[in-house]
């Protein structure tokens, strides 16, 4: 499946129905798109609920062929209607909300760079202010242990060649 730019119309439709799915009617949507598969041109067919980004690296001057990448599968739930996914850091694990339509990750009450692990990338994040009171919101409702730590945004999401949504399996997959 080709690679398509920040700035294309295919891109903006995909951030468009990835933003829909963290909408309050996210859970409505993932039951529909069960049994559809969304490619980034926003053609519907397949099977498995499954939503695709790809993003396309500069070329590189390596004539060999490239092996197929194996992705790294991370569960994920839906709280309030967010989809949610636990991270893994060097001291455990980040309850991110998964967010294709923020620009920058954002972390609450870190005022530190913390460094994630997925699929052999160790990458260090530096919190964006985060301009939403729907977390706080969000977290007076839950348990210490299942509340949200911040935002997964596009910032970390461009540094995977590929990041698939599996609505049936509630699982995204990174691939480096």
């Amino acid at each position: 499946m080709p690679g398509i730019k920040h700035n294309s119309p295919a891109f903006l439709l995909v951030a468009l129905l990835a933003s829909m799915v963290l909408s309050a009617g996210a859970r409505a949507m993932a039951s529909s798109l069960a049994d559809k598969t969304l490619s980034p041109s926003g053609m519907a067919g397949g099977e498995g609920g499954i939503l695709e980004l790809t993003y396309t690296p500069s070329p590189t001057t390596s004539s060999a062929p490239a092996q197929p990448k194996k992705g790294v599968k991370i569960p994920f739930e839906f709280v309030e209607g967010l989809m949610v996914c636990a991270i893994p850091t060097s001291s455990g694990k980040l309850r991110l909300v998964f967010d294709t339509g923020a620009n920058a990750t954002a972390l609450l009450g870190k005022s530190r760079p913390i460094e994630i692990h997925i699929g052999g990338k160790s990458l260090r994040l530096v919190s964006a202010p985060l301009r939403t009171s729907t977390l706080g919101q969000v977290n007076k409702t839950l348990p210490p242990e299942r509340r949200l730590e911040g935002i997964l945004g596009e910032d970390v999401l461009v540094q995977f060649e590929r990041v698939t949504v599996d609505y049936k399996s509630l699982e995204i997959e990174f691939y480096p």
